[in-house]
């Protein structure tokens, strides 16, 4: 299966030291929400597969530091014509991968510059 990606969009990404007794939670959910073209011209679009918007919002609290925020993409997934529910599990961690990795690499990122010292590495593992 063919997927045509847009680019990674930072919604939105908040970090925040934690003082005190750290609640050491995890939330990432995965939505996928059908994408229809607004201008008649490119809903011939629609006859390579469907669009969809996958977005990954997270909130995550850990021993020093929590960090929540929206990562999404607008993906097509050529010649699948169905509902979203009907997508494969493989295939949604496919489409969601390159989200869960921008998370990863951004608290990486900023936590190496917070701390002054190497940064957190995340490690998803897909349920």
């Amino acid at each position: 299966m063919n997927i045509l990606r847009g680019q990674v969009s930072v919604d939105k990404y908040n970090f925040e030291l934690v003082e005190g007794e750290p609640s050491l939670t995890t939330n990432v959910e995965v939505k996928i929400n059908e994408v229809v073209p607004s201008d008649e011209a490119d809903k011939n679009i629609l006859e390579n597969g469907k669009i969809f918007r996958i977005e990954v919002p997270f909130a995550l609290e850990l021993d020093r530091f929590k960090i929540e925020g929206l990562i999404s993409q607008i993906a097509q997934i050529e010649e699948f014509f169905g509902q979203p529910n009907e997508l494969e599990v493989d295939t949604m961690r496919e489409l969601s991968k390159p989200l869960i990795d921008y998370i990863e690499r951004l608290t990486y990122e900023v936590t190496e510059i917070a701390f002054d010292e190497p940064g957190v590495t995340l490690n998803f593992e897909s349920n």
